[in-house]
């Protein structure tokens, strides 16, 4: 029956009607690479072929077969035209039935290596996806503009959420959708306090319009939003407590921006889930590399990379900003000038797939027991403007603000 489906996808109407339910994976290989030149016939010239059409430009596309290839696929053209004729309904429901079975069976094929710790389930899930959408076996691209007026009109067309502290939004306006950035530092440096200062702090991510979605699975989140609290409002959280009445203007401006999420036992499938369901502007994960990804890994490095590329591929899918919180290695000791190489747990797999990464660094005291309020912001990677450098600011950790 594939060679009498083959022989009515030459006709331009039918193949138009049935693309979205044939896939390459349902016919032999041979047969298979003969589909691809009737698809690409299909696309270039938008009609109707005949099977002499076909065999030369097969033999036109694939030069280098070898001669006991060609000999096979020319035994293959002999008998496409020996097939014996069949109703376009008939075929209609013999291709639904073949779909079906090709459907399921890849669907299977993905739900058994999600069982053997394989595949993450989020393959499973954009799979079924693409089914829906109709995406499966198309293999039609849309290619970007390549003009100038295209291409700065899609600049220009890019929201971007810019950064409300000046010493950061000097090295870097914001952040886009579908961008993904790395914001780490050492243990005390104000990782909680530059997060809550960039979403909700005066300026910041909320005030612009943006909703964001805070994942935390480390400090607690009513903590956190307390935090939030104090930072847009500028009061302290004794402050709150005492007169909670006092902040309603401010805080309520935004508290329905500002969305937090408490899952200690976070997935990569759950918050891939709840972005799905819930389209924030900005995600901000604290922290990232305590997401857990399904998966085998002989080593840490090897599963944070892993991590990391679901996390990019997320901001990208989903169309959001993402920004994974993490830690800085105990290389970062001491240095108030924090590049990417100082990132705990992976010297390159992290990194390489953020747009942006931001080093937060803290200067030592003479006197231990003090603790320094300068703040150094550095940007080890930039693909945003291409700048890396450092700037200096403040740190009002009564407030959880960064000031200028």
């Amino acid at each position: 029956m594939e060679q009498q489906l083959v022989r009515l996808l030459l006709d331009h109407d039918f193949f138009e009607a049935n693309r979205g339910r044939v896939l390459r994976t349902m016919f032999p290989d041979q047969l298979a690479s003969i589909y691809d030149t009737i698809v690409a016939a299909h696309a270039e010239y938008g009609r109707s072929l005949s099977l002499d059409e076909v065999k030369a430009l097969h033999r036109a596309h694939n030069p280098m077969l070898t001669r006991a290839a060609r000999t096979n696929i020319a035994e293959l053209f002999i008998d496409l035209e020996e097939a014996e004729p069949v109703g376009t309904d008939v075929a209609g429901a013999v291709l639904d039935h073949m779909w079906k079975v090709e459907v399921g069976r890849s669907a299977a094929d993905i739900a058994l290596r999600v069982m053997e710790g394989k595949a993450e389930f989020s393959e499973l899930e954009t799979y079924v996806d693409s089914i829906k959408s109709g995406n499966v076996g198309t293999s039609e691209v849309e290619f970007l503009p390549t003009d100038i007026e295209s291409i700065l009109d899609l600049l220009e067309s890019t929201a971007r959420w810019t950064f409300n502290v000046p010493a950061l939004a000097d090295l870097c306006p914001g952040i886009a959708a579908g961008e993904f950035a790395i914001l780490f530092a050492r243990p005390e440096s104000g990782k909680t306090a530059a997060h809550v200062t960039l979403a909700a702090g005066p300026g910041g991510f909320c005030a612009q319009g943006a909703k964001v979605l805070l994942v935390a699975n480390e400090e607690k989140g009513h903590r956190t939003i307390l935090r939030a609290m104090s930072c847009s409002s500028g009061r302290t959280k004794e402050e709150i407590i005492a007169r909670p009445a006092s902040i309603r203007e401010t805080w309520g401006g935004i508290r329905h921006l500002y969305n937090v999420v408490y899952d200690a036992a976070m997935t990569v499938d759950r918050l891939e889930a709840i972005v799905k369901r819930y389209r924030p502007d900005v995600v901000i994960v604290d922290q990232l590399d305590k997401v857990f990804i399904p998966g085998q890994f002989q080593r840490e490095d090897e599963r944070l990379g892993k991590l990391y590329i679901a996390a990019r591929r997320i901001a990208a899918v989903h169309d959001c900003a993402l920004i994974g919180i993490t830690q800085a290695s105990a290389d970062a000791d001491g240095c108030v000038k924090l590049d990417f190489s100082m990132i705990a747990g992976s010297k390159t797999g992290k990194a390489a797939e953020a747009d942006l990464i931001i080093g937060i660094g803290k200067p030592t005291t003479a006197d231990p027991t003090e603790d320094s309020l300068e703040r150094c912001w550095t940007t080890s990677k930039n693909k945003i403007t291409g700048r890396n450098a450092s700037a200096w600011s403040k740190l009002d950790n009564q407030i959880s603000r960064f000031t200028a």
